[in-house]
C-alpha cells in the first residue's frame, strides 16, 4: 500500500483497498488439488476470483498539458485468488452475521438489504454453470453496495470495519495496492 496511507488505521486502509475494486469475475474448473471421498465422484470446483483494481495513473499525467482529462485516469490490474463454494458461501454466513448484529446502523443496514434481495447460488452438481454467473453477480452486488458508503461516517458502527476486513481477507489484497 502506498506510503502516504501509513498513518491511517487499519479499516481506513481496508475501505481505501475495498475503493480500488472495480468488479470481480469469475473462471471455474474441475481442481485436482482437492482430494474427495471414493463415494463422492463429482470433482470440486475452484473458483479463479479475478478482481479488477483501478491503479491511478495521475503520475503519468504530463504537468505541462492543458488538458486534463478524467477519462482513462486509472488502469486496471488484475489480482486472481482461488475459492471453493463453500468458502462464498461462508463470506455470505459472516457478512449476514455482521450486518444483521448491527442492523441498527445505516450503513449495516443497507448491506443487510442487498444480501436478502440478492439470491445466493444454490449448491449441487446441476447449478455448477448457472452459478458461475449468480455467484459473480452476488459478489459485485455486494462490492457496490459496501463501496457505496450509506450514511454519516459518524454514525457508522464496528460492522463496517468488519465488513472491509473480511472481503480484503477474502479477495487476499492486503497489500497489493
Amino acid at each position: 500500500m502506498s506510503s502516504a496511507l501509513g498513518n491511517l488505521s487499519l479499516w481506513s486502509k481496508e475501505a481505501n483497498a475495498i475503493n480500488h475494486i472495480d468488479h470481480i469475475t469469475l473462471t471455474h474448473q474441475p481442481s485436482a488439488l482437492f482430494k474427495r471421498p471414493f463415494l463422492l465422484q463429482h470433482p470440486v470446483i475452484l473458483y479463479s476470483v479475478h478482481v479488477h483494481l483501478r491503479k491511478s495513473l495521475s503520475h503519468l499525467a504530463n504537468i505541462n498539458s492543458t488538458r486534463h482529462s478524467q477519462v482513462g485516469s486509472y488502469a486496471l490490474q488484475v489480482h486472481i485468488v482461488h475459492h471453493r463454494f463453500s468458502e462464498f458461501y461462508q463470506l455470505n454466513q459472516e457478512l449476514n452475521e455482521i450486518v444483521k448484529k448491527n442492523s441498527h446502523c445505516v450503513y449495516c443496514y443497507q448491506v443487510l438489504t442487498v444480501l436478502d434481495d440478492t439470491m445466493f447460488p444454490h449448491r449441487g452438481i446441476h447449478w455448477i454453470y448457472l452459478r458461475k454467473g449468480q455467484l459473480e453477480h452476488w459478489m459485485n452486488k455486494v462490492l457496490k453496495i459496501v463501496t457505496e458508503h450509506p450514511g454519516q461516517f459518524e454514525n457508522r458502527c464496528d460492522g463496517f470495519r468488519d465488513v472491509m476486513h473480511l472481503l480484503i481477507c477474502f479477495f487476499n489484497i492486503h497489500d497489493i495496492l
